[in-house]
């Protein structure tokens, strides 16, 4: 097997769409009122690069993904929340027999706004195939 076959570039691209939420409010010193909130689209992509050892059993990869816009609106004015987020990635899969794959995922985000930063996440999966 030649190098170029255990190389792999990965794209996924999403997109979230979100409806109206009728049933939101607006509360003055006095009164609450009804108002609906609107969240426009948010956008994501996820470029992966993986290497597959020669074996087929071990995967290793490295990613990055960035998410942007879904603005929202309350009764047509911005709230000051949206989607704005940049990660980097890295994962490591690996079969320990034939029917049991482990996975485990480390995430740093680089960027984030309108939202929770995470310095450091882990992902882990045990996957079992009957």
């Amino acid at each position: 097997m030649g190098l170029a076959k255990q190389i792999v570039v990965y794209l996924y691209v999403d997109c979230f769409l979100y409806g109206a939420n009728t049933r939101s409010a607006v509360r003055s010193d006095t009164s609450l009122t009804q108002a609906t909130l609107t969240q426009e689209t948010t956008r994501q992509l996820q470029p992966w690069l993986s290497y597959t050892t020669q074996t087929g059993a071990t995967t290793i990869a490295v990613g990055y993904a960035a998410s942007t816009g879904g603005r929202q609106l309350l009764a047509g004015m911005p709230t000051g929340m949206r989607t704005e987020e940049q990660q980097v990635r890295s994962e490591l899969q690996t079969l320990v027999t034939k029917h049991i794959q482990l996975a485990g995922e480390v995430t740093h985000d680089v960027h984030v706004s309108g939202g929770f930063r995470q310095d450091f996440g882990f992902n882990a999966r045990i996957t079992i195939v009957l």
